[in-house]
């Protein structure tokens, strides 16, 4: 057997090596996750006072039968809970359950609804405070753009920048903003002939009722 033979056997054994080590490894760190998931589901299960009054069914995890009137029903200990305080919510309330331990229950239930009501309107109040913040902001931006728009229009035409002070100026976009959103520009003819001598004409308009008086 020749060096390089030697040599390639060498190698391959130490890839499969290497190969069974890495797949033992990832086995090993599914197993240790799976335990630590059964761990911490059968830990929450017993912390739950629900459990005290019912019991799982071998056939189904999620089938659960009362203690106190061996009634049965899916839907785990959520369910449950209701059957026990007497609820009627999806499902038949209990008739041999003591009145302690109902009230026990009706307690749990009515705190939890509380409880979840109050997050609701926390996250309402979250998402109002939210959706004001991004309304300021977008307004800010489209003022700024606005702004912006009109300075260059008065650049771009050499207008005098008096012009701002002008309450003519101010009435117009006063009117344009009052107009809103798809207001479109006059026309050339419209600013040099038919606007112009409705203009011409309200001026000569208040000239008569001036002399009138």
């Amino acid at each position: 057997m020749t060096s390089t033979t030697t040599t390639k056997l060498t190698a391959t054994a130490t890839n499969k090596t290497s190969c069974r080590r890495q797949k033992q490894g990832r086995f090993r760190g599914a197993f240790l996750l799976l335990s630590s998931f059964v761990k911490m589901s059968k830990t929450k299960r017993e912390s739950d006072i629900t459990w005290k009054y019912c019991e799982s069914l071998p056939t189904n995890r999620l089938q659960v039968k009362c203690k106190f009137c061996s009634h049965t029903c899916w839907g785990g200990i959520a369910r449950m809970k209701h059957h026990l305080a007497g609820t009627k919510k999806d499902v038949i309330p209990c008739c041999s359950v003591p009145d302690e331990v109902k009230a026990i229950f009706f307690k749990l239930l009515e705190d939890k609804g509380k409880k979840k009501e109050e997050m609701n309107l926390d996250c309402g109040e979250v998402r109002k405070n939210d959706l004001q913040q991004m309304t300021i902001n977008a307004s800010y931006k489209n003022k700024e753009d606005v702004i912006q728009e009109i300075c260059n229009c008065i650049y771009g035409n050499a207008l005098p920048f008096n012009l701002v002070r002008s309450p003519l100026f101010i009435q117009m976009l006063k009117a344009v903003g009052d107009y809103g959103k798809g207001l479109k520009p006059p026309s050339y003819h419209e600013v040099r002939v038919s606007y112009m001598k409705k203009a011409v004409d309200k001026v000569q308009e208040c000239l008569e009722k001036y002399k009138s008086d």
